[in-house]
């Protein structure tokens, strides 16, 4: 398997002209999470007592509130993360496509339910692994970090299936799969420091790198299989019987 510099840099050649379609995809949904989180602002402002405190935190109107935002949170920013990771794997395969038509394709279109089962599912299990202590959390969150991949690549399995078979395709990489996260640290200070906007070409790059590895590790747990040619049987030509000698006369007994 490739190691971590080689991954990151394959997966900057493969955004090679693509980088300003990818920052248009991470700016629609950038957009459309900024929008999801407008319920929990609002509740956020009006149940402030320094303000006011215009609502009581179990009031009708908060409970409608919070519950507005996890559902738009649950049926479209979940959608819209896996969306964008299947994007950029396809931008990795060479698929000839609109990077923000393919995100709504793929998250939105492609087997919704079955996406949305994988996003909450590994949501679920991760937060309660977390409950117990951070650092099994973290360790469990990637295991489960192929999911996606697995589902788009495997539509007969299960999501249970795609789950446990990330956990068995991520055994004895989680370590180099958080260094290569590591790696890129410096890129999100650099994001942070330009007030978000380096993130719309380095979430790219940072998603880009993470299916990359999924490809590497894919190839290298599930080498192609060349099925064997069968041989063709041999055909013997038939031999011509050799003229009889001249002068000779076969006699029957």
């Amino acid at each position: 398997m490739k190691r971590n510099r080689e991954i990151r840099r394959t997966a900057k050649r493969a955004l090679t002209g693509k980088r300003g379609a990818l920052a248009v995809m991470m700016l629609v949904g950038i957009a459309i999470s900024s929008a999801i989180s407008v319920p929990n602002f609002i509740c956020t402002v009006l149940t402030n007592p320094i303000i006011g405190g215009a609502l009581s935190a179990f009031s009708f109107g908060s409970v409608v509130l919070r519950s507005s935002y996890w559902a738009l949170f649950v049926f479209v920013g979940l959608p819209l993360t896996f969306g964008t990771m299947l994007t950029i794997l396809g931008v990795l395969r060479k698929e000839n496509v609109n990077p923000t038509v393919a995100l709504f394709r793929n998250g939105f279109a492609w087997n919704y339910w079955r996406g949305l089962g994988c996003s909450v599912l590994v949501t679920v299990f991760t937060f309660l692994w977390m409950l117990l202590l951070i650092v099994p959390g973290i360790i469990k969150g990637i295991a489960y970090s192929m999911t996606y991949f697995i589902a788009k690549d495997n539509p007969e399995l299960s999501v249970f299936d795609c789950i446990q078979k990330s956990r068995m395709l991520m055994r004895g990489h989680k370590g180099r799969y958080f260094a290569l996260y590591l790696s890129f640290i410096g890129w999100v200070l650099l994001g942070i420091l330009s007030f978000g906007i380096a993130m719309l070409w380095i979430g790219p790059y940072i998603y880009a790198a993470k299916a990359q590895f999924y490809e590497d590790l894919k190839a290298e747990k599930e080498p192609a299989t060349v099925e064997p040619v069968a041989a063709e049987p041999a055909i013997s030509e038939p031999v011509a019987a050799e003229p009889a000698q001249e002068g000779t006369v076969a006699v029957a007994e």
